[in-house]
């Protein structure tokens, strides 16, 4: 489990996800994109879920927890040299607090995401 410190917050954690956080993945992807995919294409909830659970399975979901409590999600891809952020995905009440934004400095910072080569370095 990873963890960024911040003061002006609580604990902000990241942790494997586990079978039981399956519905929270969805009901969060759900909240948190939803309405911009409405407005692009629709959102179907049916094939959504089958797609969530799909993702769920198959891909590195890691829970963002805040003082102990899911608040969202972030999945990134490692490959041999570079992470790639697939996704990341914070409850409503969540945004705008700059968790988001912490957590993609940290994966940058730690890893240079965005399938930059891990030799390179952001400005």
């Amino acid at each position: 489990m990873s963890q960024l410190a911040d003061p002006r917050r609580g604990s902000i954690r990241l942790r494997p996800a586990r079978p039981d956080d399956r519905e929270f993945f969805f009901t969060t992807r759900r909240a948190a994109l939803g309405p911009y995919a409405e407005e692009l294409w629709g959102w179907d909830d049916a094939r959504q879920r089958s797609l969530a659970d799909k993702e769920f399975d198959e891909l590195p979901i890691e829970i963002i927890e805040e003082s102990g409590t899911p608040i969202g999600y972030l999945c990134v891809l490692h490959q041999a040299d570079h992470d790639f952020i697939d996704e990341v995905a914070l409850l409503p009440e969540a945004q705008g607090r700059r968790i988001g934004s912490s957590l993609v400095h940290a994966v940058c910072t730690n890893g240079l995401a965005f399938a930059l080569p891990r030799s390179s370095t952001l400005a």
